[in-house]
């Protein structure tokens, strides 16, 4: 396996999530560390457009976000440096 800690080029532990509240709409995903907090200066221009949407509809389209762990850190699986702010 992996060891993460030693190499920050590869996939944060936590991401940030947005769970919807919405029916049919859309969770959001963000790479976060162990606070929450998101590195917005490393999340490509769409993505940070989802960020800043998603904190802005708190309450209303989306949940109070959660840290959690990783899908593909737990997996095992590495993904690309560069954050999408996909979609959950």
């Amino acid at each position: 396996m992996h060891d993460f800690s030693t190499d920050s080029s590869t996939l944060t532990r936590h991401e940030l999530w947005f769970r919807s509240l919405v029916a049919g709409g859309r969770d959001y995903r963000f790479p976060c560390d162990e606070r929450g907090r998101v590195d917005m200066d490393a999340l490509n221009e769409h993505a940070r457009n989802n960020y800043l949407f998603a904190r802005v509809v708190v309450g209303h389209e989306v949940a109070t976000p959660v840290v959690r762990l990783c899908h593909a850190w737990l997996a095992g699986f590495e993904m690309p440096a560069q954050a999408s702010g996909a979609h959950a």
